[in-house]
């Protein structure tokens, strides 16, 4: 299989794209994404990752996230001590109430009885798919910005526009991760990055129904060329 595309994808993205991204979401040292959370702020991050789940960060998870900032409870001993009324109402804002709130309850009970940032990569990743809720997307989410490992989420945004600007279809999830991660530097601030990248780029130009006319990569994009990629 051919894996330059990925690295070029991300070049170009970089080039191209990178001064279209909002400012407040980019830190200009390193050009990498900032989670919305204060530095070595490892809970708050694990807890944006679920409730983003299925929801928009800006208009939705990060509102769930500011309720709990202002309830004072965004620490795990204070979330497992919360009620669940109150804690349901007030990551409402996210949707999905029932299914985020026990993921909530179950990773801080996790947090408390385990040092999370002591495990190696492979068994913090078990540890946190063992949390009802978190899937593979979440749990590397949560690696990367929480905890600061080299593991790059596959997004479905990633996913589609891969599809399309390289003109390959891989199987499951380990495939399309490991078809980036090949082909992109083992840096966590390049994985920042590109994930970063990818989600903002199919939020405004590789959506459902691409807006090829709009893209600024079109020329080196093989969806709209309509030719294969080299093998």
């Amino acid at each position: 299989m051919e894996t330059s595309c990925p690295s070029m994808l991300y070049r170009l993205l970089v080039d191209e794209f990178l001064d279209e991204v909002p400012p407040n979401e980019w830190r200009r040292d390193g050009k990498c994404l900032d989670w919305p959370a204060p530095e070595n702020a490892t809970f708050e991050r694990i807890v944006g990752a679920i409730l983003v789940q299925n929801a928009n960060w800006r208009n939705n998870a990060s509102k769930a996230v500011e309720n709990l900032k202002k309830m004072g409870i965004l620490e795990p001993s204070k979330i497992v001590e919360t009620p669940p009324t109150l804690l349901k109402e007030a990551i409402k804002p996210a949707g999905f109430t029932d299914r985020k709130l026990k993921t909530l309850y179950e990773v801080s009970k996790l947090m408390i009885s385990l040092r999370l940032d002591s495990l190696d990569d492979p068994s913090l990743r078990r540890r946190l798919l063992s949390v009802n809720g978190i899937g593979p997307e979440t749990s590397d989410t949560i690696l990367l910005y929480a905890f600061n490992r080299p593991v790059i989420p596959v997004s479905k945004y990633a996913k589609r526009i891969l599809e399309r600007f390289c003109n390959i279809h891989l199987k499951n999830y380990l495939e399309w991760q490991t078809y980036i991660q090949e082909s992109i530097p083992r840096d966590v601030e390049t994985y920042k990055t590109f994930h970063a990248l990818l989600t903002e780029f199919g939020l405004k130009f590789c959506t459902d129904k691409p807006k090829c006319n709009l893209c600024p990569i079109r020329a080196d994009c093989r969806y709209t060329m309509k030719k294969p990629m080299n093998r």
